[in-house]
């Protein structure tokens, strides 16, 4: 079976006669494992690995939200915390395509991240 995985992306606003309204991006992917990943993770201020559930390999898409009301939730790409890669703030998100593990740390106290993704 192929094109598996599914994902569509728009971004629009309005404001002041200016209006943004580029065409919605879609994209089909195939998905060579069977596993797919639907939590939430609690992420502390001291960080952690972006605990990946059943997912095996490298994932193909992630989708990672801050589900937190009050603190930001920073995603790096190495354990030691110096590779920031994104800052969600509350209510943020952002789809991922991880090339290798990726760690997360909160600001202020531990924080809720919502995660979902599929295997490659």
């Amino acid at each position: 079976m192929a094109n598996e995985i599914i994902f569509n992306v728009n971004l629009t606003a309005a404001k002041g006669g200016v209006v943004l309204a580029p065409p919605a991006i879609a994209q089909s992917l195939n998905m060579a494992g069977s596993n797919v990943l639907f939590q939430t993770q609690d992420v502390p201020t001291a960080g952690a690995a972006l605990n990946l559930g059943l997912l095996t390999g490298t994932p193909k898409k992630l989708l990672l939200r801050n589900v937190d009301l009050t603190n930001n939730i920073t995603i790096y790409g190495d354990a030691g915390f110096t590779q920031v890669q994104d800052v969600l703030t509350p209510g943020d998100a952002v789809l991922r395509s991880p090339g290798a593990a990726l760690y997360v740390k909160a600001t202020g106290a531990t924080s809720k991240l919502q995660v979902s993704g599929c295997e490659a």
